[in-house]
């Protein structure tokens, strides 16, 4: 027997924020892991390190990495936040800065 529900549409929005809510707040599943996880070849894809570059980093241990057995893995979501700790800001001196300032105006002017 087939049941009719029937909803307003406050219902229907209370409903569907609550589902997505709860999607937003779900932890992640093995399965997540499992897809986030990746070998020396992606890893390299994703860094754009050599992977020789990539096997000196983890053997000095200044890049996120796991160990299964003798294969290494690395998380994509983990490595992207590495990556991002990494970019270091170089401030402009400032005679530079005027320097270049005062050329650009010149350029205008003209």
């Amino acid at each position: 027997m087939t049941q009719i529900i029937q909803l307003t549409s406050d219902d229907l929005d209370r409903l569907l924020d609550k589902k997505i809510q709860e999607f937003r707040d779900k932890k992640p599943t093995l399965v997540d892991a499992i897809h986030d996880r990746c070998g020396i070849d992606s890893a390299s894809e994703v860094t754009g390190f050599s992977r020789s570059t990539l096997y000196k980093l983890t053997s000095a241990r200044q890049i996120p990495h796991m160990k299964l057995g003798n294969k290494l893995l690395f998380s994509r979501k983990e490595l992207a936040s590495w990556m991002d700790s990494q970019i270091k800001r170089v401030p402009i001196p400032e005679d530079v800065m005027d320097s270049r300032l005062k050329q650009i105006a010149r350029k205008k002017a003209i």
